[in-house]
């Protein structure tokens, strides 16, 4: 039996909903590139088979970065997302690759045409991966046999002693196994909660770290004197289906005028949850529709803060979650609001 109320974990690359095509024009994220690779008008045959069936489930797509809960040293533990990336020459040529391969599509008069893959040496044209790196996929970075995306996606444990990781760490008390989590209360309107979760509870999910620090922050939470990062769980911001398309209508401008013209589509992207953990994605990028975009339907719901079981007086508390402690139980009429702007120090 599908369950689709299951929140799928990230695993590696989501497949977009719709088949790749590349068209002339200026890249919107290289300024020399003529052409831009962007969704087409066809959509994936395994993608439309399940929705059809109802066998998919839409959720909001979060502009953040991946993250993991699981076991590390025997403990419940954050791990962030790193890709071990090729090396200079291999990147050098992986490059002129994908371009020889784009400008052979964008001139091709057969669209559905094949190219060769590109081949990797796996023993040569990798970094070397960081301790305890680990794949999402959970094969081994010998067995991959092939990396057409050009890295290999993978998890690393947070580190208290690197500055690379100082936001993840902002959004957990590993000491107490608990995290900061953005959830969304669907029993009492359109509104968020923030709160703890015990790492335990979700050891093998995932979750998207976003806030003051991350991505420029589209969302807008916090502030440079008062930070605040959070995570969200992979599938836990669900939407109606039937508001975003009507299965008649699943198509590429149908879409475009979801994302340009209702409020509900003023968000990064969607992904489609699925049986058996397989999900697909669609985000504004694919559609070449410009992000980050103001007025975020996430960033105007209001939002309460549940820091009920939070106790702030262990000599290695969380600074984050001190100051949010002082708040609980109060409702702020939007995401943008959370600044905490009477504390400014720790108290």
């Amino acid at each position: 039996m599908c369950e689709l109320e299951e929140k799928c974990s990230v695993s590696g690359k989501i497949n977009c909903i719709f088949k790749y095509q590349v068209t002339a024009g200026v890249s919107n994220k290289r300024k020399e590139q003529l052409y831009k690779v962007v969704a087409s008008n066809v959509l994936d045959e395994e993608f439309m088979q399940q929705f059809m069936k109802d066998k998919l489930r839409a959720t909001e797509k979060f502009d953040g970065t991946c993250c993991l809960i699981d076991n590390y040293n025997g403990r419940p533990w954050l791990w962030a997302r790193h890709d071990v990336k090729p090396n200079k020459p291999a990147d050098k040529r992986y490059k002129a690759y994908q371009h020889k391969k784009n400008e052979f599509f964008l001139n091709a008069t057969n669209k559905e045409e094949k190219y060769e893959d590109f081949v990797w040496d796996l023993t040569r044209d990798f970094k070397e991966k960081p301790d305890d790196w680990k794949s999402a996929s959970g094969v081994s970075l010998d067995d991959l046999a092939s990396v057409q995306i050009g890295h290999l996606v993978g998890w690393v444990p947070v580190d208290p002693s690197l500055r690379t990781h100082i936001w993840h760490l902002s959004s957990v008390d590993l000491n107490r196994g608990e995290a900061l989590v953005l959830t969304d209360q669907k029993v009492e309107g359109d509104s968020l909660k923030l709160q703890l979760i015990k790492l335990a509870d979700y050891v093998g999910k995932t979750f998207e770290l976003i806030g003051t620090h991350v991505n420029a922050n589209p969302y807008g939470i916090g502030c440079k004197q008062t930070p605040v990062h959070c995570l969200i769980q992979h599938g836990e911001f669900t939407m109606n289906q039937e508001l975003i398309v009507n299965k008649d209508e699943m198509n590429r401008e149908t879409l475009v005028k979801f994302f340009e013209s209702d409020p509900r589509g003023r968000i990064e992207g969607i992904v489609w949850h699925g049986c058996n953990g397989n999900m697909y994605k669609l985000h504004r990028c694919h559609l070449d529709l410009p992000w980050p975009v103001k007025q975020l339907r996430t960033s105007l719901k209001s939002v309460s803060v549940d820091m009920v079981d939070y106790n702030d007086e262990s000599c290695y508390k969380n600074k984050l979650f001190s100051l949010l402690k002082h708040v609980h139980g109060q409702t702020y009429d939007k995401l943008t609001d959370i600044l905490i702007p009477s504390i400014t120090t720790e108290q």
